[in-house]
């Protein structure tokens, strides 16, 4: 799938064109208001003393709560929040990777493209193709911020963090300790597994994805009561990465093909970690496989403009109610979680590979494997197949273009989703 390649050609990441779909027919004027970007270093001082030191505290309890109710250490970094000067301050004490910097650009819109560009399936952030750099005093839109930000939890913040000591983690309870894996337990939460698996895999229940959503939330309602609008609508794209990623069927089901059959093989095995060692890339493959699928689809639909399958659905559907906010992660994982199965077989169904269940073969290290080949033979070769993919797929973005529509109001007009604690 040549995860790891850019060749100056041009895709979208897709949480930003999710972002983008879903916001397209909405009328909220404040979308179009621009704001000067700022440095974080600039923020930083700007904040002090107006409520970013009880902000982390709460938020270091919250943490220190989550990893003790598992048995694992304390959340160790506390730093004074008056000593928060630096980029590297500030990402130690929130807990973020510290070999990780934040970017200062823009995303390119649909408009400034030609649609002869060539798919590019790595979905890296920035920099490249995809991405304009800002400077400092440069003016942004909302919906600029907005489209380009959602994506930024993808781009290394909540990699390699489970061998870092001092932040108290613990180990990892599912995905790896480093690389792209080891971003797992901060962008999925299996809420609604079958009991007899938690049982037998119990870090399955252990996820940090609601307290990131919190601190992002905690994080952009400073920065709009402090007027740096910049950086609220900065946090609160992360926030919607987070809620989105629960959008996503593989983000809110651990066995969503073959369950019962696991579950059995599991509890025979005894020993889970090798099992798991034997039997990941069953899931991994269908993982990886069904966003490179949505990933392709969804940029082809917007570089043929007229021709988008996936606006509709995105922007279609009532809001979900502005409940608290532990509600609205459960309600998204739950309709995820009931796709999970049909749209794993609707997938399998259509590429028909064998490779993808096989566990000895890991598509992620496939340098050959060419999705933009592959799905559209799959499409030509099986049209219905595709047609009953499609129409999951769309379920799943309604809720996703729901949700996206509730946070970005919510924010706009600083609603309970935002003082939930």
């Amino acid at each position: 799938m040549n995860e790891g390649t850019t060749n100056g050609s041009l895709s979208w990441n897709t949480h930003s064109l999710l972002t983008r779909g879903s916001l397209s027919m909405e009328q909220f004027p404040f979308l179009e208001a621009r704001f000067p970007v700022v440095r974080l270093e600039d923020f930083l001082p700007a904040v002090a003393g107006k409520g970013l030191e009880q902000i982390l505290q709460w938020y270091w309890d919250l943490l220190d709560r989550k990893v003790n109710h598992n048995g694992n250490c304390n959340s160790r970094t506390r730093i004074p929040p008056a000593l928060l000067r630096t980029e590297g301050d500030f990402i130690e004490a929130i807990k973020l990777n510290p070999a990780n910097r934040f970017e200062y650009v823009r995303v390119v819109t649909p408009d400034e493209i030609t649609r002869d560009e060539c798919h590019d399936p790595s979905r890296l952030g920035p920099p490249g193709p995809a991405y304009v750099e800002t400077h400092v005093g440069e003016e942004l839109s909302v919906r600029e911020i907005l489209c380009t930000f959602c994506d930024e939890p993808d781009w290394g913040m909540d990699q390699d963090l489970f061998d870092i000591d001092r932040y108290g983690y613990g180990p990892a309870p599912f995905g790896g300790s480093t690389g792209l894996s080891s971003q797992a337990p901060f962008h999925v939460a299996f809420l609604f597994e079958n009991p007899l698996l938690r049982w037998l895999v119990p870090s399955l229940n252990q996820s940090f994805l609601e307290e990131r959503v919190r601190i992002s939330f905690a994080l952009a309602r400073l920065a709009f009561n402090c007027g740096m609008d910049y950086w609220g609508w900065r946090f609160t794209a992360w926030g919607l990465h987070y809620l989105q990623d629960l959008t996503q069927p593989y983000h809110a089901k651990a066995l969503p093909f073959f369950e019962w059959r696991m579950i059995s093989r599991i509890a025979l095995a005894g020993n889970f970690t090798e099992f798991a060692k034997k039997n990941k890339n069953l899931l991994r493959n269908r993982h990886l496989l069904f966003e490179a699928a949505v990933h392709f689809l969804v940029n082809e639909a917007f570089k043929n403009g007229a021709g988008n399958i996936f606006v509709p659905p995105l922007t279609r559907g009532p809001h979900p109610q502005p409940v608290v906010l532990r509600s609205l992660i459960r309600n998204a994982v739950k309709h995820a979680s009931s796709l999970a199965h049909r749209i794993d077989s609707g997938l399998i169904n259509l590429m028909a590979d064998p490779k993808i269940e096989d566990p000895s073969y890991y598509l992620g290290d496939d340098v050959t494997y060419r999705i933009d080949e592959t799905l559209p033979k799959a499409r030509r070769d099986r049209p219905d197949q595709f047609e009953r993919f499609i129409a999951m797929v769309h379920r799943g973005l309604s809720n996703a273009g729901a949700l996206t529509r509730l946070v970005v109001a919510c924010a706009q007009g600083s609603s309970l989703l935002f003082n939930d604690a």
